[in-house]
């Protein structure tokens, strides 16, 4: 009998940076990727880049508004803990809002902050 064995593969999460400021300043950066940004903080809700460096929350497909401080804070603090996905959707109504690419990885792993301490 011949037994087969199996490897398991390497998953390679995509990432926007090896540091949580690295990745941060990626996907304020990103803009337009030829469709809308999101970043889905865990818990917290969607989240978009807006011109002149503006964290806008999502609040349905036809509204934004400014973060509050302390949502860009809790949204840093998903970065930092890995509980933050960074991806490209279409937005509209009757289309669908799934995610159509992963930019950045929720993977509940640490990252490091890349701040000077």
């Amino acid at each position: 009998m011949i037994e087969a064995t199996h490897h398991a593969k390497a998953v390679c999460k995509p990432s926007l940076g090896a540091t949580a400021l690295e990745a941060w300043r990626a996907w304020r950066a990103l803009g337009w990727q030829g469709l809308p940004c999101y970043g889905n903080a865990l818990g917290i809700g969607e989240f978009t880049w807006m011109s002149g460096d503006q964290l806008h929350k999502v609040l349905n497909v036809f509204l934004t508004r400014l973060a509050t401080q302390s949502e860009v804070d809790e949204v840093w603090d998903c970065m930092l803990t890995g509980a933050l996905r960074v991806y490209t959707r279409r937005n509209g109504v009757g289309v669908s809002h799934a995610p159509v690419t992963i930019l950045h990885e929720m993977t509940g792993n640490p990252l490091p902050s890349g701040l000077s301490e």
